[in-house]
């Protein structure tokens, strides 16, 4: 059973207040030199006059109150809580739990009245669970407390007010939102809530809510839209309403007082370009119950969206939600971006292939013995300008070396990855090493100071003027093309390992007696692959030059091939023995 405090405090009141009587009657007969029943009579007749108790009239001659302020009646014996209801008629377990279903808080209230009935305060009998305030005390800490001693920013409010109103008439009343203010450390905090009180027998049971965490919830959401530029939209099957935010009339350039647009609308307002893509969507949200994200411009405006369906148990859409974001900045930061890298790849390959070019010798058309032309043609997709090289020079013994390679990679990494190579090249070639001892060298080179993904192929050969012998090795690079008597064929030679694929390969010299006019080809690879398929054999193509009458000189058999190569860059290169005098 509930536990009532009534009749305890009423008698703690009657004590307090006799006291301040007899010190009132006192202090009076001093004053009027009567005696003390005469003083009594005094101070009763006052109170008749005044229509306040006894004891408000004595307070306020001993100082302690006035007798215009109202809460002057709180200390009166006559103020009591007047529980009309025994307690045995009221019920603790349903009091509770009605007040325990109420999700917002809620509490009991007793009132209190001085003798002539009127309410002058509240005292709180029992809450629920969810009872707070803004200080933050517990449920425990506001029961057994009075309503204008807890809250004091209630009678300001009016809430107060309303309270008493409803149980002079019994109508429940609901209030708010409003302006709720209390003291909180000195410091007026302000709180908006709404108020709903009840008459319950002789009492009021009311329930309040704070709207802050709702209002400040709310703003950051607006914010969030506003900051990111994104809105929410409903299209409502059953009632066929449509719901927007703010963001969605502001991407769809919609007024505040213009009706959002029905789903089957939307491709009408986007780029034409992307209407398609949108009815697509549309169709597979609204058909196959699929949910959709896809991307789409309204005037200069890129727009994301992601759309889902809502179903029934029956799996029926029943209303069609989606989120929409402007990311047009996003776009054009991307886009900046791609620029930027694009210009920074193009200055990059370019550096690249400037530096191949600085690296490659220029050819002498003049060797001893051999007339000499070369051709090289950087892949058209600079992306792809890769690590051709060549080499045709003199030796200190009269020889002349030709060499031809291709390093893996692109860019700056295969150019000096060629430019190592050509170097090391030329440095054993002057030792008077043969082409497979060349090749050796390399290999080591490569296998021991690139990384290990790095490879390269090489055609090396020396000429001897003298002699006419071609003293050549190969490195898994294609053999060389020889042109003799109108006819081309290739020059055999084991393939050879790959420079950089093992430590210990081993090259085999192949030796060729040239004849005055010979014309020789080496080549690499960029010459005859292309992604679309690789072309005629160069053996085949100098053999249908030299029948139209081509290819009878290093220039006009390097004429003979394309060298515009999109994927690859081309190098080859031609040399002629020249023809006997006199």
């Amino acid at each position: 059973m509930p536990h009532f405090q009534g009749d305890h405090e009423t008698r703690e009141l009657m004590v307090g207040s006799s006291a301040v009587v007899e010190e009132a009657q006192k202090m009076l007969a001093e004053r009027l030199g009567c005696s003390s029943p005469e003083a009594l009579g005094h101070l009763e007749r006052v109170a008749g006059e005044k229509g306040v108790g006894v004891t408000t009239v004595a307070a306020t001659l001993v100082g302690d109150v006035g007798l215009d302020e109202p809460s002057a009646a709180l200390t009166d014996p006559t103020v009591i809580e007047r529980p009309h209801l025994h307690p045995a008629e009221w019920s603790a377990t349903w009091v509770d739990g009605v007040l325990d279903v109420i999700p917002t808080p809620a509490a009991l209230l007793i009132p209190i009245r001085v003798a002539g009935g009127a309410i002058v305060e509240f005292r709180i009998d029992r809450c629920n669970g969810e009872a707070t305030d803004l200080m933050g005390r517990t449920p425990e800490e506001i029961t057994g407390r009075r309503l204008r001693e807890t809250f004091p920013g209630i009678l300001l409010s009016g809430i107060f007010e309303a309270y008493v109103h409803v149980m002079q008439t019994g109508e429940p009343v609901r209030l708010g939102p409003l302006t709720y203010q209390e003291a909180i450390n000195g410091v007026l905090c302000p709180a908006v809530l709404s108020v709903r009180a009840q008459k319950v027998a002789d009492r009021l049971l009311v329930s309040w809510q704070f709207h802050d965490e709702e209002a400040r919830l709310a703003a950051r959401m607006a914010d969030v839209e506003r900051m990111v530029k994104l809105g929410w939209a409903e299209w409502n099957n059953v009632t066929g309403e449509t719901s927007w935010t703010g963001e969605i009339y502001k991407i769809f350039g919609n007024g505040p007082k213009e009706p959002p647009l029905p789903l089957a609308q939307l491709p009408d307002r986007v780029h034409p370009e992307d209407a398609p893509q949108v009815r697509r969507a549309i169709t597979a949200l609204t058909e196959l119950h699929r949910s959709e994200t896809f991307e789409f411009r309204v005037g200069d405006r890129h727009v994301s969206a992601t759309a889902e369906p809502v179903l029934d148990n029956f799996g029926q859409p029943i209303a069609f939600r989606g989120v929409m974001q402007d990311v047009t900045a996003r776009r054009r930061i991307e886009e900046q971006l791609a620029q930027s890298r694009n210009e920074l790849e193009r200055q990059r390959l370019r550096l690249a292939e400037e530096m191949q070019r600085a690296l490659l010798p220029q050819a002498d058309p003049r060797l001893p013995g051999v007339r000499v032309a070369v051709r090289y043609h950087p892949a058209q997709n600079t992306e792809q300008v890769g690590g051709d090289w060549y080499e045709a020079t003199t030796l200190p013994d009269g020889r002349v070396l030709i060499a031809i390679g291709d390093a893996s990679g692109h860019g700056l990494t295969a150019a000096a990855r060629m430019s190592q190579l050509r170097s090391a090249l030329i440095g054993v070639a002057f030792t008077g090493a043969t082409p497979a001892e060349i090749l050796h060298c390399i290999n080591r080179v490569v296998y021991h100071t690139q990384e290990e993904t790095a490879t390269a192929t090489a055609v090396v050969a020396h000429f001897d003027p003298a002699t006419r012998k071609l003293t050549w090795a190969r490195a898994g690079h294609p053999a060389p093309v020889l042109v003799r008597d109108r006819r081309a064929r290739r020059l055999r030679n084991s393939s050879g390992t790959v420079l950089g694929a093992t430590e210990d390969a081993g090259y085999r010299v192949t030796t060729t007696l040239l004849h005055p006019g010979d014309l020789v080809l080496l080549y690499t690879d960029g010459l005859v692959e292309r992604r679309t398929g690789d072309l005629a054999d160069p053996a085949h193509v100098l053999q249908r030059a030299v029948r139209a009458g081509g290819a009878t000189d290093p220039d006009s058999a390097l004429a003979a091939f394309d060298f515009g190569n999109p994927e690859d860059d081309t190098c080859a290169l031609a040399f002629q023995v020249a023809r006997e005098t006199g």
